[in-house]
């Protein structure tokens, strides 16, 4: 049992904050009175964000800042998040002005208009909140961890 925990606790953080994320997402949605299902991306706060700054941390904390673990998932969480921020975001607003330009150009035959489907990235809002639900995630985890070990 001890040789399968040393592998799955790098996971158990960044899936509790990647299901904390989207049950937060789910509540929000739900008060806004729109519908949104458990896997959908984008939205208030950022699973991705979660998913990866919880990775980032519990490897600093078991493998400490100087290892290779960390210094891949630290360039792979800038990757993440500059792309949920960045280009995933605008790629939603250009989803949304394709589409307006489409019912526009093809007003008199509609039949013939193939909407996009829109996808939006993250705020830079919705990041920050989704890094400190990764990173308090991951903090307590490890409060827990420590003192069930000793």
């Amino acid at each position: 049992m001890y040789q399968l925990y040393e592998y799955i606790k790098y996971m158990l953080p960044c899936l509790i904050s990647w299901f904390l994320s989207q049950a937060v997402k789910m509540i929000i949605c739900s008060i806004k009175k729109e519908q949104k299902n458990m896997f959908a991306s984008g939205g208030m706060p950022s699973a991705h964000t979660a998913v990866v700054l919880a990775l980032v941390v519990r490897l600093f904390f078991t493998e400490g800042f100087g290892s290779p673990a960390f210094a891949v998932a630290f360039i792979y969480m800038i990757i993440t998040m500059f792309d949920a921020a960045n280009v995933r975001l605008m790629t939603g607003y250009q989803s949304i002005e394709i589409n307006r330009l489409m019912r526009d150009l093809y007003k008199d035959k509609p039949e013939e208009i193939k909407e996009l489907e829109v996808i939006k990235g993250h705020t830079y809002a919705e990041i920050v909140v989704g890094a400190a639900i990764g990173i308090l995630v991951t903090v307590v985890y490890q409060i827990i961890e420590q003192s069930l070990l000793r």
